[in-house]
């Protein structure tokens, strides 16, 4: 399977139009270590639209993870569930001024194992 990477903005609609795309990154991670870079890197200029946890972890009591940046583990959500299904609030609004790598950990309450996967959906403008 081929790989294509891009980073200019993807436009849909007729010609003038200012539709854009909305992209779907799916990041997993151990869930009971602390936060730290995912190699995921979201371009300046984009929006995040949504977070959502879609589980994995194991162990714990009601386990959740944050997902943020280097130097603010909950720049984009806090505590979303580790172990199962949930959407969560995007606490970063508006238009990203740099690249950001997307970091991920443990959140209030720990797992013991398995792996969180993530959703994020991002546009860019």
């Amino acid at each position: 399977m081929s790989t294509t990477t891009f980073t200019g903005t993807i436009r849909s609609g007729k010609p003038g139009s200012t539709g854009v795309v909305s992209l779907n990154a799916v990041i997993q991670f151990d869930p009971t270590q602390a936060s730290a870079g995912t190699g995921f890197v979201l371009p300046a200029g984009s929006v995040v639209s949504g977070i959502q946890s879609l589980g994995g972890a194991t162990g714990g009591t009601t386990p959740t993870v944050h997902v943020g940046a280097d130097g603010d583990p909950e720049f984009f959500a806090s505590d979303l569930d580790a172990d199962t299904a949930e959407q969560g609030t995007v606490l970063k609004f508006g238009y990203l001024d740099d690249d950001v790598e997307v970091w991920a950990g443990v959140g209030a309450s720990a797992a013991t194992g398995g792996k969180t996967t993530i959703s994020i959906q991002y546009y860019k403008a």
